[in-house]
């Protein structure tokens, strides 16, 4: 039995359901190979407390978090210095390397899915004796993705391709797969958006919109949102994915407003993602790869948060005419009633959604296929 291990390092979606997506893959066609996911957040307690310290500066100071990434995404080297630094400085150690080794045992394969895995990449190879692959679920990537100890990357578009090899990364080392969206999509394409929206309790015939913002649910101004969309000259029936944001939930559940559907943590996001014209989200990267492999428009629009990466993916998005990229709410109404006013236009955005997203839906089969590949090679 060959094993892989799958490293991630956040409490995010975003990282997450794309590994469940490539370990499924993994699981269902080669039992031969055992693959499990670990979360580095669980066996470092250290990573733990800086993971939200770090979700509390993003929040809080946003400019300075922006100017850190700014840097890092110039391929500035003394950026990449000091975030490499102040990560192996904290966990390649020997408590660290204990409570890996420990954790994770004997594997034949590394696959990551973060820059902060990468970062201490050398040593986790030391550590464990096997390969390191890594995904970059970026829509526009950094340096800090690109390391020496990484032996393949698997990145989803042309721009990231180039990017690492501006960083340094041989060519030979890099497969355009696109971005892994989350397990089971395609079962919702057997149905119709119509009988979709009806197993919902959904108006079949009614323009219909969602409003998500990633597994956390925290970082839009969804209360805005709603109160943006509920005054367009069109009636609008809104769905509403809070991810794990209770209080919200229980909030949009007692206004009991007519055409408002909440919804608190949702087992298949893309049971509710097909059912929708158009989706409004932070542009999250998951968030994008989801609604790409069904073809569906995004408005994006800025976080509230310092994630400038974020903001480079909506203008990505934006340029290759999938969605829209917003600033703020305050855009968000006429930007709504003119793509009900131009089905051309929503056409088109839709359309080139689903061309884009074509790539996504062979990206887990691509990944899961390489990376075993490589394992019985070894």
């Amino acid at each position: 039995m060959k094993k892989i291990a799958i490293l991630i390092s956040s409490r995010k979606g975003g990282h997450k359901f794309p590994a469940e997506a490539v370990s499924s893959y993994i699981s269902k066609n080669y039992p031969q190979v055992k693959t499990k996911i670990y979360n580095l957040l669980d066996i470092l307690p250290l990573a733990d407390f800086l993971d939200k310290l770090g979700r509390w500066g993003d929040l809080h100071l946003p400019l300075l978090w922006r100017s850190g990434y700014s840097g890092l995404a110039q391929g500035n080297r003394t950026h990449s210095m000091i975030f490499k630094y102040f990560i192996t400085s904290i966990f390649a150690n020997k408590n660290s390397e204990r409570r890996i080794r420990n954790a994770i045992g004997r594997v034949n394969l590394i696959l990551s899915f973060q820059p902060e895995v990468n970062a201490i990449g050398s040593y986790l190879k030391k550590w464990l004796g096997v390969p390191l692959h890594t995904m970059v679920m970026d829509y526009s990537s950094h340096i800090g993705w690109a390391d020496d100890s990484v032996d393949y990357y698997y990145v989803v578009n042309e721009i990231v391709y180039n990017q690492l090899i501006n960083f340094g990364v041989p060519k030979d080392r890099i497969e355009i797969t696109g971005a892994p969206p989350q397990q089971g999509f395609e079962n919702v394409l057997k149905t119709t958006v119509s009988d979709q929206r009806r197993k919902l309790n959904l108006k079949e015939d009614m323009r219909t919109v969602l409003i998500m913002a990633g597994y956390l649910g925290r970082m839009v101004d969804y209360e805005g949102i709603i109160r943006t969309l509920l005054e367009c000259k069109k009636k609008l029936q809104i769905m509403v994915v809070v991810g794990r944001n209770y209080p919200l939930y229980k909030k949009l559940k007692e206004l009991n407003l007519p055409d408002l559907y909440p919804f608190y943590n949702v087992p298949v996001i893309h049971d509710v993602m097909w059912a929708a014209d158009i989706i409004i989200s932070k542009p999250g990267g998951m968030v994008i790869a989801d609604a790409l492999s069904l073809g569906k428009p995004l408005i994006l629009i800025d976080p509230k948060a310092g994630s400038l990466q974020e903001i480079i993916f909506a203008d990505f998005i934006e340029k290759q005419g999938a969605g829209i990229h917003l600033k703020s709410v305050q855009e968000l109404k006429g930007t709504i009633e003119r793509l009900y006013e131009e089905p051309q236009l929503l056409k088109s955005l839709s359309e080139t959604s689903l061309k884009l997203g074509l790539r996504n839906r062979r990206a887990s089969s691509i990944i899961g296929k390489r990376v075993v590949e490589t394992v019985f090679n070894l």
